[in-house]
């Protein structure tokens, strides 16, 4: 069994048509995900997400590819 912690860092935007691209008004946040590898192919992650517009947990339960 192994522990761990992995910083990332979001950012991205949304438009109603692919013509109203632009860089402004793009949201960025960092971000800390935590990661428990109970076995060679059992991996269990719990992210955690926060910006000005809110928060988010994510999970998944999954195995190495």
């Amino acid at each position: 069994m192994a522990l761990g912690l992995t910083p990332f860092f979001d950012m991205g935007s949304v438009w109603d048509r692919p013509g109203d691209f632009s860089f402004r008004g793009w949201r960025a946040a960092p971000d800390l995900g935590g990661c428990i590898a109970w076995n060679q192919s059992t991996i269990v992650r719990l992210d955690y997400g926060h910006s000005r517009e809110g928060g988010q947990f994510f999970f998944g339960f999954g195995q190495i590819l």
